[in-house]
């Protein structure tokens, strides 16, 4: 916490009894002959699960649905009005982000264990992760358009400082586990294995048996929409003026003849640019939800990709309550949530309507609970 760059031992042999020794200083106990066989991997009858990575192409495409899209388009438009190969080429430059991606994510898997996770990936070289539980601040689900996988994202405790020209700037440690098939039961299941309130043997075991395990919801709220629409309105209508005054000064100073036809063009194209925006502001606003269940308070977002990340409120260091100027014009505010190790906020609840009753419910359960709940 707080160190300002990695311990690391260069080209060191690759012995197991190195690698236990270091990772039992931790407390992960890595023991090969119990549960693992020589090459590490867990023996049959021991307690783990896998998580594979599947990058298949139609997922590749998926995740880059907002490159990809416009790039399929193109193909035809190329070989009719350009040339065959810059189709081609289009073609070419689709294909290798799929299969660059199907051979790199097939080495990637996630292990876990009752007490702690593993990670690796890599091609050529290889970079493993050994994680307690206890060690993860929270975990981050990034659900792909139009199915059911998604991107895990593991937050641990703990800062690196980096210096830079500018100063220090602080980076928190994470990974990233891309192409996880039914990613949001990989993160229930994460959350019941955290939460240790079941036995491993009593964890369900499939999409379908976790329905009966989702936590009890205990309140929710949402950003305050008008408020929203005021913040990010006025951010769109001075970032419009500026790309709408600028095109007619470079208008007026080519001295073009018909200057009024192209001012009315651009009026109009900023006045669309901004419906549209405005369109994507209420849907984006309306996609947030602040959830406070029996184990964690959550935030949900995202019109395409859909994101949900929680923070158990035994990781929970400590919460704040902010109320600026436009909170106050609006009657709103914001509630901070930080963890054990963050110098920076991990979660903000923006633009709460009820924010004092949202904020009494999650210092209760912070605090352990209400009395009913004792």
């Amino acid at each position: 916490i707080g160190a300002s760059d990695h311990l690391r031992y260069r080209y060191i042999f690759k012995e197991e009894d190195t690698l236990q020794m270091i990772l039992a200083k931790v407390g992960i106990h890595r023991k090969i002959g119990a549960n693992l066989d020589d090459e590490g991997r867990p023996k049959d009858g021991a307690k783990y699960r896998e998580v594979l990575a599947q990058a298949d192409p139609l997922r590749v495409m998926q995740m880059l649905m907002f490159v990809m899209v416009p790039l399929l388009f193109s193909i035809p438009l190329l070989w009719l009005f350009v040339h065959p190969l810059a189709a081609a080429g289009v073609f070419l430059l689709i294909l290798a982000p799929i299969v660059g991606a199907n051979i790199y994510y097939r080495f990637h898997k996630l292990t876990l264990y009752e007490d702690y996770l593993w990670f690796r990936k890599g091609v050529i070289k290889h970079t493993h992760y050994y994680v307690l539980y206890e060690d993860v601040k929270y975990v981050q689900t990034n659900v792909y358009p139009m199915t059911s996988a998604g991107t895990l994202t593991f937050e641990i405790t703990g800062e690196r400082i980096v210096k830079t020209n500018n100063g220090e700037i602080k980076l928190s440690n994470r990974f990233h586990v891309r192409f996880v098939s039914d990613v949001r039961y990989h993160h229930l299941f994460l959350d019941l294995l955290f939460a240790r309130e079941l036995d491993w043997e009593k964890l369900p075991q499939s999409p379908t048996a976790m329905e009966s395990y989702q936590p009890r919801e205990i309140a929710s709220s949402a950003p305050k929409m008008s408020q929203e629409l005021f913040v990010r309105g006025i951010s769109i209508v001075v970032g419009l003026l500026i790309i709408g005054g600028g095109s007619i000064l470079m208008v007026l100073q080519a001295r073009q003849a018909n200057v009024s036809s192209i001012g009315f063009y651009i009026i109009a194209g900023m006045s669309l640019l901004s419906m549209i925006q405005f369109v994507f502001i209420v849907l984006y606003v309306r996609s947030i939800r602040y959830i406070l269940d029996e184990q964690k308070v959550s935030k949900m977002w995202g019109i395409f990709f859909k994101s949900k990340m929680g923070i158990h409120y035994e990781d929970i260091d400590y919460i704040g309550k902010k109320y600026g100027l436009i909170h106050k014009m609006f009657g709103s505010g914001n509630i901070t949530v930080n963890t054990v190790g963050s110098s920076n906020t991990d979660l903000t609840l923006s633009n709460l309507p009820d924010t004092e009753q949202f904020y009494k419910l999650l210092k209760e359960r912070y605090q352990g609970g209400t009395e009913e709940d004792k």
